[in-house]
């Protein structure tokens, strides 16, 4: 609870300062950059935070901030998850551009959102198909590469980035399935209210890095 505490906190200051930089976009973005990294940061603590905790050994607070050497490693591991989401749904987005590509590259920035909102909401039937089995083959790849963070930080030194995307298809072949209700409670709890969300962060935390631990065990 402590670990998840710190997260909060920080969070919540951060934000909040944010605040003050709403009138000027180029500071916002920059800002907003910044408050991802530190995020992240801190979540890699959080995840060996709870690890150490699960493993019985002992920690200290000040190793959540610890992680930062772990940070490029995970950084990159995403921008390679996120390139195979755009390859599993450019299908799909070509599909659907090229059908309403008229619509799209007429009209001022606004004019276009407004194309894009009438689009995704009167899909075709073979539209919806491929954007349904894109969906599942992102979601696949999403549970076959879950653990890569938590590979990158249960090491002595930072892992290679490539390493732990191969570690985390490793132990998730033939355990798809398994990973499963944990994904659709994560969801679930993603979508109450904050004040709920706030009581049951506990579990959100924990349950992957317990997934993790018992799979490594398998």
């Amino acid at each position: 609870m402590f670990c998840v505490l710190i997260s909060q906190i920080s969070a919540f200051l951060l934000l909040n300062i944010g605040q003050g930089f709403s009138q000027n976009n180029i500071r916002s973005v920059v800002f907003y950059i910044v408050v991802f990294l530190l995020q992240a940061g801190i979540s890699l603590g959080i995840i060996k935070c709870c690890l150490q905790i699960i493993d019985k050994d002992s920690f200290e607070p000040s190793q959540i901030y610890k992680q930062f050497d772990f940070l490029l490693s995970y950084l990159f591991s995403i921008a390679i998850i996120a390139v195979f989401g755009a390859l599993v749904f450019f299908p799909t987005i070509m599909l659907i551009y090229n059908k309403n590509i008229l619509n799209l590259s007429l009209g001022s920035l606004q004019n276009t959102i407004d194309s894009i909102e009438k689009i995704a909401t009167s899909l075709s039937v073979i539209d919806t198909l491929f954007l349904s089995v894109s969906s599942l083959m992102f979601l696949y790849i999403s549970l076959r590469f879950f653990f890569v963070p938590y590979f990158i930080v249960d090491r002595a030194s930072p892992a290679n980035n490539v390493e732990a995307l191969s570690l985390s298809y490793q132990l998730t072949k033939g355990k798809t399935l398994q990973l499963v209700p944990m994904f659709l409670i994560l969801i679930v709890l993603g979508y109450l209210p904050n004040i709920v969300t706030f009581f049951f962060l506990p579990l959100t935390i924990l349950l992957p890095c317990l997934y993790f631990r018992n799979l490594n065990k398998l």
